[in-house]
């Protein structure tokens, strides 16, 4: 005595079969939208950059950590500059507006006109969105995305400098 409830695999093959030619035209068309898609999306490249924290490094950002030694709060931490202090160095604003100005990226970075000229806010903003810091096993990797390859390489060596 067979039960209305139960699953039987043989339905489903037979309604498989009877409307291939719908799954067909669907898969067909799903993957010529997707080709063209993908064709059409502007080109992303991606610049890497690491750093491995070094306690005598000469570089703007171990300067700037130094320079937290006088406040009494950090006291004796910055000789053995950390891995998530060097990342929240790399990751703040005035690390973000120094690329943006040594670079010149406002020009790069707003290329289209706007209606309002664009703040060095945007900029951070902007800049911030495609770049990525992680801090990964005592090594510290900077990457980022942008969709020309010279200038994605020129902000991932800007912020090792």
């Amino acid at each position: 005595m067979e039960r209305e409830d139960e699953i039987n695999l043989l339905d489903y093959w037979r309604v498989i079969r009877k409307r291939w030619k719908i799954i067909a035209v669907i898969f067909l068309t799903s993957v010529v939208t997707a080709a063209i898609v993908s064709l059409r999306m502007t080109e992303i490249y991606q610049a890497k950059a690491t750093i491995m924290p070094i306690e005598s490094s000469r570089g703007r950002v171990s300067a700037a950590l130094r320079s937290l030694g006088s406040l009494p709060f950090v006291g004796g931490l910055v000789p053995s500059i950390g891995g998530s202090k060097l990342v929240t160095v790399l990751k703040s604003r005035t690390m973000a507006e120094d690329v943006i100005q040594t670079l010149d990226l406002m020009k790069v970075l707003f290329e289209e006109p706007q209606d309002e000229p664009p703040t060095l806010q945007d900029a951070v903003r902007s800049l911030t969105g495609m770049t990525e810091t992680k801090d990964d096993k005592g090594l510290i990797s900077i990457s980022v995305e942008y969709k020309d390859p010279e200038i994605a390489a020129d902000i991932a060596n800007q912020y090792t400098i």
